[in-house]
């Protein structure tokens, strides 16, 4: 049979237990939001890049778009950069292999377009 003292000591710890998982269920809901955020950023900008390249050239390379198309390479460059930091996070979150193998084959077959219409 438990000590008064032994029982107290398991109730602390039970509550220090549940106190570290709810913590950590909210870490990782929170983790959850700023992913779905990024993800979303990173589609959108995505669109934006393959849209601007798309439309210069459909423009017949009209000068009077040329500051637009002077700032999409900057625009890609830190999107690739985001894309990265995107991955890394997910990795550090401890994501599933399959969401990684996901996100790296959907997000790369969009910078390859991205890259194609920059040409």
């Amino acid at each position: 049979m438990q000590s008064y003292r032994e029982r107290l000591i398991t109730i602390a710890a039970s509550m220090a237990i549940n106190i570290l998982a709810t913590q950590a269920v909210a870490k990782t809901e929170e983790a959850r939001r700023e992913h779905k955020q990024m993800g979303a950023k990173l589609l959108t900008t995505a669109a934006t890049l393959e849209r601007g390249f798309q439309s210069y050239r459909a423009s017949g390379n009209l000068p009077v778009f040329r500051p637009q198309l002077d700032e999409l390479p900057r625009l890609y460059q830190q999107w690739l950069s985001d894309l990265t930091a995107f991955k890394a996070s997910l990795r550090a979150q401890g994501a599933e292999p399959w969401v990684l193998e996901n996100v790296a084959m959907a997000f790369d077959q969009m910078a390859e377009r991205i890259e194609r219409r920059a040409r």
